[in-house]
């Protein structure tokens, strides 16, 4: 592929000539829009199972979907500069149809996981969980006590409603871990410890000084505990076998928000992975805008994300989604780098508008 680099003033531009095809998956989109670097947005035409393909020829693009329905709208959208396949379906509305039932008993009061959902058993250790799909999942209680104590059912088939019993007498006490912490203010810190299976995401509490985790005789080889500090709008997460290390802080972002983009500055020593901007605006329906810049199209575009006038997109028509000036709203931000199974760090913030 033949790159062309060019300079305009004292700003460096990259042009790729031959480009290269992008394929965007929008299911139920009833308009997909594209822009080319930094160029005017467009609208592509999708063929009928919602596909669209495009050239791009610049080193950086948008790609974005209006969609809209009897409740909400929406308007998700990717800035990247990566070739493949970009995915933007719309939300479902149809009903979900398949719910499957965990019902059981175990110590009152306990708190009951499964599928990363969780309930807490009542005074008699009656719980009823629901699944929407068939497979294969683990059900964990974690038993009220000082300290805590874990139970746990591995790698059921569910298929229909199920009866899983997590009886007291079968858990395991838990151990206290006082991980240390570098660039936390002890007066807002909360630590918390979590249980990754390879079906499940698991809870395992929070405290402001101590974390509890199962001991190595209640794992399987293929978990993956982990123990987190939360400080200032920032997480950092490592992994249990990492426990005698310190969990390091990053610095709290700072960042400025308007109704083109949302500027920000984080830690320099983080590789951060994605970033990603949610906008929801209130007036007779509710709108979002939600927005995720790759690593690839900061380090050419900077930290900041574009948010699009949603209604100045050719192919918007009234019904499609509409950040709506001077009405209520709300908006997060975060910058991440990791998955939250062991090794997680990010940075975010969220508030609440007068008006947009």
């Amino acid at each position: 592929m033949k790159i062309a680099w060019c300079l305009l003033a004292a700003t460096g531009c990259a042009t790729i000539d031959d480009g290269f095809s992008l394929q965007i998956e929008a299911r139920d989109a009833p308009v997909v829009v594209f822009r080319d670097g930094d160029g005017p947005w467009q609208e592509l035409a999708t063929t009928p199972d919602g596909t669209a393909y495009v050239q791009v020829h610049e080193p950086m693009y948008g790609v974005g979907a209006l969609c809209g329905n009897a409740i909400s709208t929406s308007a998700p959208f990717i800035f990247d500069t990566q070739p493949g396949t970009v995915f933007l379906s719309c939300p479902v509305t149809t009903a979900i149809t398949t719910t499957l039932h965990v019902r059981g008993t175990t110590e009152p009061m306990a708190m009951v996981w499964i599928d990363g959902d969780s309930q807490r058993a009542d005074a008699a250790g009656a719980f009823d969980l629901t699944l929407y799909e068939q497979g294969l999942h683990d059900v964990v209680a974690i038993l009220p006590s000082t300290p805590p104590r874990i139970v746990a059912k591995r790698a059921i088939a569910f298929s229909g409603d199920t009866l899983v019993d997590l009886p007291a007498t079968g858990a395991t006490e838990m151990t206290a871990l006082y991980p240390m912490v570098v660039g936390a203010d002890p007066a807002t810190l909360e630590l918390s410890s979590d249980l990754n299976t390879p079906t499940d995401w698991i809870s395992l509490g929070s405290s402001p000084n101590a974390v509890y985790v199962p001991p190595s005789t209640f794992l399987a080889p293929t978990d993956r505990p982990a123990i987190a500090a939360r400080d200032h709008g920032c997480v950092r997460q490592h992994a249990l076998s990492e426990a005698n290390e310190p969990l390091v802080m990053p610095a709290p972002l700072e960042y400025s928000l308007d109704r083109t983009q949302l500027a920000w500055t984080s830690d320099a020593s983080v590789a951060w992975d994605s970033a990603i901007l949610e906008v929801e605006s209130f007036d007779s329906e509710t709108s979002r805008y939600s927005a995720y810049a790759s690593a690839s199209y900061r380090a050419l575009a900077g930290d900041a994300i574009p948010i699009v006038a949603l209604d100045a997109l050719p192919g918007w028509t009234p019904g499609l989604a509409r950040l709506s000036p001077d009405k209520p709203a709300r908006f997060s931000f975060a910058v991440s780098r990791g998955s939250y199974d062991g090794d997680h760090t990010s940075c975010g913030t969220n508030a609440q508008l007068d008006r947009w």
